[in-house]
């Protein structure tokens, strides 16, 4: 991914603003593999049918973004299962789907800290989930540090 420098500090950088600028890619490139029938079983097909529809009308609830990610997940199983290559069209799309799991975390947790009244317990956990979904984009296939970097920046601020 094409990002913007996160350093120290500035966490109040929309993180999602990069994203926006792969999201026409990342949906070009599934449409493509999905009109080239490069993806035969159905089921995939279908789950991957899903997520661009969710990535052109996402919501804001994490329990959307996290079934979509592990449909892509099931879809990626498949492959390994099967002894085939991953299309890279669906690691991007897979790493997108992560991406915007730690953005809620970041997004929600500056939220709790505008809030009078903050809980804990639920900033440790989305702190947490942020740095897990962060720290596979920067180690895994994706190879961007952008959001692990945003993560190191807010957790200065607590």
């Amino acid at each position: 991914m094409n990002t913007p420098d996160y350093s120290e500090g500035q966490s109040g950088q929309d993180p999602l603003f990069p994203l926006k600028l792969e999201t026409g890619r990342i949906l070009s490139g599934i449409t493509s593999l999905l009109g080239r029938d490069a993806v035969q079983d159905q089921t995939d097909r279908r789950l991957l049918m899903d997520a661009v529809a969710f990535i052109e009308n996402p919501t804001e609830n994490l329990g959307d973004i996290m079934n979509h990610t592990t449909n892509m997940g099931v879809v990626m199983g498949g492959y390994e299962m099967q002894g085939a290559d991953i299309p890279t069209e669906i690691y991007a799309m897979n790493a997108y789907l992560v991406a915007l799991q730690c953005i809620h975390c970041i997004h929600f947790v500056e939220a709790e800290l505008e809030r009078k009244v903050i809980i804990p317990a639920q900033i440790q956990e989305a702190m947490a989930m942020a740095l897990d979904m962060a720290t596979i984009l920067s180690e895994g296939w994706a190879q961007d540090d952008t959001l692990l970097r945003a993560v190191h920046a807010l957790e200065a601020r607590l």
